[in-house]
């Protein structure tokens, strides 16, 4: 429904944008206000432990920012929906997903359209209330020896030197926590309960191990709007372009012989060498790729594009014994913008059943190489530099700052792509956490990049959803 009136918009004015940074630096005045976050950091909400932080989060979305509707389920609801979809990928079975609820939270707008008339009834402007989806993970990656960190307890929260401990701290319960802190500023602020946009609120599980989640809360209804933010630890750099990424398997075969005439065998191991220098030399020509033929700009300052790590090498089982196989396991990056995960799968199978045979055509055939796609993958994302989203991010982060922002591709995947290419939504990767903290020990999030973020997304949610 329209809804006439004869007043002029001012959304993003200096006073709304003066009236959200008083209440932030009110709120961050008190140490007590961060008691909500520390108590979601002490959740170990690793796989299947999501349940209880979930639980607390529906219920801020419902009691502190009235969310007008809080939606949880697990995937296992959906099992035939999801393992009918390309995109959906994890590790996990769906009885162990059923201990993983995901929630989101709903907040309608109240006045989606709108039209300024003159004192004469006549039209003189037209204004639609732009909806936005704020998409963060509530699962962590394990935190490695607890006796390596500073704590004894890796989920402490605890409050040192102004910043805040515990895995998930950076990666990304702060990218979540300023999501909504944006959101609660907003209303306790310029005091209003509803945006006139929509708003819609993702915490989600199984970011870390392919996007499940993020995959199911799009196919249940909750993946399409005007724009998503997702607060991973971009460290204040917005990014517009995400890279994918899969895991892959090589398992490379040999002959066994015994070491004292291992001439007589042919070396899985030595094999390997060759695939290693087949992959160094793929990277290499990737990033050339994309470098200078594709000329991707936003790739400039970063080392390498789209690396191919080799993560895992297992091999041989006696050092007596000329070992008959090897297992390669590694991660592939996907280039945005130029590739699907289907075309980075090929280029992988070319490597492995066409170029590294060249290299040695006589062993390799009679030996062939096995290639598998293991356990996750990512779809990459981009939205153009001059969609308006990216505009008006980089109007309130330079509002808030004083400072042009860095606009660059992300050095990791993240959900984002799917909500970009299965919600068909542009979706931008900006937030608080410290990027190299991340999977770190000792991971930390500085307090005050949570209130700058905040602040940050508080007047982007004026500007495009409007109050």
């Amino acid at each position: 429904m329209m809804m006439m009136f004869a007043t002029t918009f001012i959304c993003g004015s200096s006073e709304t944008a003066s009236k959200i940074k008083e209440y932030l630096n009110q709120h961050k005045s008190d140490v007590k206000n961060l008691e909500t976050f520390q108590r979601w950091v002490r959740y170990p909400s690793l796989p299947e432990q999501e349940h209880d932080v979930q639980i607390d989060i529906a219920k801020y979305l419902k009691e502190e920012l009235k969310f007008n509707k809080v939606d949880i389920w697990t995937m296992d609801e959906q099992t035939a929906e999801l393992e009918n979809n390309k995109f959906f990928n994890t590790p996990r079975s769906f009885d162990s997903l059923a201990k993983s609820p995901i929630v989101v939270g709903v907040l309608d707008g109240s006045a989606p359209e709108e039209v300024e008339t003159s004192t004469e009834g006549q039209v003189t402007a037209f204004k639609k209330h732009k909806s936005l989806i704020i998409n963060g993970h509530i699962d962590v990656v394990p935190v490695g020896n607890p006796k390596a960190w500073y704590l004894e307890n890796p989920f402490s929260g605890h409050i040192n030197n102004s910043n805040i401990y515990g895995r998930g701290t950076t990666d990304m319960k702060g990218g979540l926590y300023a999501g909504l802190l944006a959101i609660e500023a907003v209303q306790r602020a310029l005091n209003v309960t509803n945006m006139k946009g929509k708003i819609i609120v993702h915490s989600v599980v199984e970011e870390e191990s392919g996007g499940a989640g993020t995959v199911s809360a799009v196919l249940r209804g909750y993946g399409h709007a005007d724009a998503g933010i997702f607060p991973e630890p971009s460290n204040f750099l917005i990014f517009p372009q995400q890279q994918g990424s899969l895991w892959f398997r090589i398992t490379v075969h040999g002959k066994s012989a015994h070491g004292g005439t291992r001439y007589d065998g042919i070396s899985a191991i030595e094999k390997s060498q060759i695939v290693l220098n087949a992959i160094k030399k793929l990277e290499f020509e990737r990033t050339h790729l994309i470098r200078n033929v594709l000329k991707q700009k936003l790739f400039e300052n970063i080392t390498i594009p789209v690396p191919i790590n080799v993560g895992v090498i297992k091999g041989g089982e006696w050092p007596s014994s000329v070992p008959d196989f090897t297992v390669i396991e590694g991660r592939f990056g996907i280039i945005p913008n130029y590739e699907t995960v289907e075309d980075a799968k090929k280029v992988l199978n070319d490597l492995v059943f066409k170029i590294i045979v060249e290299e040695d055509p006589e062993h390799f055939n009679a030996y062939p190489s096995k290639l598998e796609f293991i356990g996750a993958s990512w779809v990459p994302g981009y939205v153009p530099l001059e969609h308006e989203f990216v505009s008006q991010l980089t109007k309130s982060f330079s509002q808030v700052t004083g400072q042009d922002p860095i606009i660059a591709s992300s050095p990791w995947a993240t959900d984002a792509g799917y909500v970009n290419a299965l919600g068909n939504t542009p979706s931008v990767v900006f937030g608080p956490g410290v990027t190299h903290m991340a999977h770190q020990t000792n991971e930390y999030i500085p307090i005050e990049n949570i209130y700058k973020a905040a602040e940050v997304i508080a007047n982007t949610i004026v500007d495009w959803c409007g109050v």
